[in-house]
């Protein structure tokens, strides 16, 4: 590819099928923790959901920031 000065230029372009998914809020993560069905069985890590939506705000607000640093590092990954 060439710019404007007939240097080739050392930048590629790349294009996804991916759609470009906003920044999770907040509100968002304590709506999905809200929401889930109680009396489910527990994963490996025996955390139940009822946990979660007890540790109140405190948890949902280190829930959220893992999951926004997870998803910055997978998004750039992708760059």
């Amino acid at each position: 590819m060439n710019n404007d000065d007939g240097n080739t230029a050392d930048f590629y372009y790349y294009h996804t099928a991916e759609p470009d998914i906003a920044k999770p809020t907040v509100e968002e993560i304590m709506y999905v923790i809200d929401n889930l069905k109680n009396n489910k069985a527990s994963g490996s890590d025996s955390i139940t959901t009822e946990m979660l939506k007890c540790g109140g705000n405190v948890l949902w607000e280190k829930i959220f920031k893992l999951i926004v640093l997870i998803w910055e590092v997978e998004r750039n990954l992708e760059e």
